[in-house]
């Protein structure tokens, strides 16, 4: 059985295939032993080529999304299409990513994902290895303003958060509560910001209102690796390595104090990362 979040990737691929064969066998290439490099050559730039034309597709769709639309819910189809194209591309970036302990997610419950910030890969290196999961993202209001992207995670219910003005960042949070009632995930970086030098920064403890008014789950992760993915495009491979360092269910931290999960989280990051050149 085909399972969902591969959809995007077998249909590139059998295009490619099927384009490669036909250039193959159309052009009589068959016929000559030293052209069986061909085939192999063409599957892999057709499958690019059908990468890009998706791309190019999904610009000209975002024209036809209303950004203005007030989203109550996350839209399941915008997050597979987002998911799935993050996976293709972190093929395409050449990133090969290291995935330790998420095992331990629940699958039958939603969760509250918090992690260090060190660069605009962290998410689609999390969308792209968690796919199967129904997840979306707190992002700052200028993500929404990207090309071809911000359309598409407005239509997905990706909550835009300014932590510079106070009524929003509770509003955020309480729509957040809401899609998590819903079944959704939701992932989240509290430093609110990267920094230049890569160090992490303090936590902002309203994240945590998500777990500790809601009794929702918290899986506190560490991610190293992406602030290099920029540094040599496709022409370096990159390894990233992203790994699940505690998952606290709902019912410990219920009604403690947003100030002491925000500390003790941030504290099992710091020490995670120490030592790591990151």
């Amino acid at each position: 059985m085909i399972s969902p979040e591969m959809i995007l990737f077998l249909i590139f691929l059998a295009l490619g295939l099927g384009s490669a064969s036909w250039l193959y066998l159309g052009l009589g290439l068959y016929a000559d032993w030293w052209w069986f490099f061909v085939p192999i050559l063409a599957t892999f730039g057709f499958f690019w080529v059908c990468f890009l034309l998706h791309i190019v597709l999904l610009f000209l769709t975002s024209f036809l999304i209303n950004g203005n639309k007030e989203r109550t819910k996350a839209n399941r189809f915008a997050m597979w299409m987002i998911h799935d194209t993050c996976f293709v591309l972190l093929i395409f970036l050449r990133v090969k990513v290291s995935m330790k302990g998420f095992d331990k997610l629940p699958k039958d419950k939603p969760f509250v994902i918090v992690s260090n910030h060190l660069s605009m890969f962290d998410q689609i290196v999390m969308l792209g290895k968690l796919r199967t999961t129904n997840i979306i993202c707190i992002s700052k209001p200028e993500n929404f303003h990207i090309p071809i992207a911000g359309k598409w995670i407005q239509l997905a219910g990706y909550i835009a958060i300014n932590r510079d003005n106070m009524a929003e960042g509770v509003s955020a949070i309480e729509k957040a509560k809401s899609y998590l009632r819903q079944g959704t995930s939701i992932y989240v970086c509290p430093e609110g910001t990267r920094a230049k030098d890569h160090e992490l920064q303090p936590f902002h403890h309203g994240t945590f209102r998500l777990v500790c008014d809601e009794g929702f789950d918290l899986a506190v992760c560490a991610i190293r690796g992406t602030w290099r993915i920029k540094e040599g495009v496709m022409l370096f491979a990159h390894h990233v390595y992203y790994e699940l360092i505690d998952h606290i269910e709902g019912a410990k931290l219920k009604g403690r104090a947003t100030d002491e999960v925000a500390e003790a989280s941030h504290n099992a990051i710091a020490e995670y990362l120490a030592g790591w050149l990151i």
